[in-house]
């Protein structure tokens, strides 16, 4: 599944939707804003995304990121629920944050 990151990065090529969440997630670029524009103009949806989707069209700037994080859970195929999606989100904000070897916990965890 590809997301059009036209508005994104002029000049780029698509990404998959986990990329671009990986992306802000870890790195919080590009803004939540535009990856939330990103991911809705995503077609087609995958299954386990369309609740998630439908969220962010209600919601546009002020979905929570817990939202995104549990998208991203749901994409990797793992189990959604309160633990997983602070565990990852703790995981995402050590990252951010450069601590040593949080990135690498936050893929494994999605693996």
């Amino acid at each position: 599944y590809r997301v059009d990151r036209e508005g994104l990065a002029r000049g780029r090529k698509a990404l998959p939707m986990e990329d671009v969440l990986d992306s802000y997630l870890l790195e919080s670029r590009p803004s939540k804003a535009q990856v939330v524009e990103a991911l809705i103009g995503t077609s087609p949806v995958p299954a386990v995304a369309g609740p998630y989707i439908e969220g962010l069209r209600l919601l546009r700037d002020r979905t929570p990121d817990l939202a995104l994080v549990a998208l991203r859970l749901a994409l990797a195929g793992k189990t959604v629920g309160d633990g997983s999606v602070i565990d990852l989100r703790n995981l995402a904000e050590r990252a951010r944050k450069g601590e040593p070897d949080a990135a690498q916990a936050y893929r494994a965890a999605l693996a």
